[in-house]
C-alpha cells in the first residue's frame, strides 16, 4: 500500500510487519528531525525501513561541492541550498537507540540500508 502522510506531524497510520521505504528524501530534513522521525516510528512499532539516500558523502564528493561552491562565487553566481548531504558516518548518528543498520543493498545505482528497530 502507498500513502501519502506528513512525516513531521506525525499522521502516520502505521501497520504492524510492514517495510517503510524512505526513498531519496533524506536531503529534505535536518538532522534533528530525521532524529525525531526515527525516533517516533521506532516507538510506534516500526520494525523495518528501508532507507535509500540520495547520496552518500565522501571525501570525492565533498572536494566537487567545495569546489562548485567556490567556481559559484568567482563566477558571482547566487548559491541556493538545496538540501542536506551526510555521510555514511552522519547518517549512522542519527539512528542512535532507535534503529540499526542491517544490511546495505544496491537499488538502482544508489547505496541503501536496511533498518532494523534496534
Amino acid at each position: 500500500m502507498i500513502e501519502n502522510f506528513d512525516m513531521l506531524n506525525g499522521n502516520w497510520k502505521f501497520r504492524g510487519n510492514s517495510l517503510y521505504l524512505f526513498h531519496r528524501i533524506d536531503q529534505e530534513f535536518n538532522d534533528a528531525q530525521w532524529q525525531k522521525i526515527f525516533n517516533y516510528i521506532a516507538a510506534n512499532g516500526v520494525e523495518y525501513v528501508l532507507f535509500i539516500p540520495c547520496a552518500i558523502l565522501g571525501w570525492g564528493s565533498l572536494i566537487k561541492e567545495k569546489l562548485n561552491l567556490l567556481r559559484y562565487r568567482i563566477q558571482g553566481k547566487p548559491v541556493t541550498f538545496a538540501g542536506y548531504l551526510r555521510s555514511k558516518g552522519a547518517f549512522n548518528s542519527l539512528l542512535q537507540g532507535s534503529y540499526m543498520v542491517k544490511s546495505q543493498i544496491r537499488a538502482g545505482g544508489l547505496l541503501g540500508f536496511l533498518l532494523v528497530k534496534a
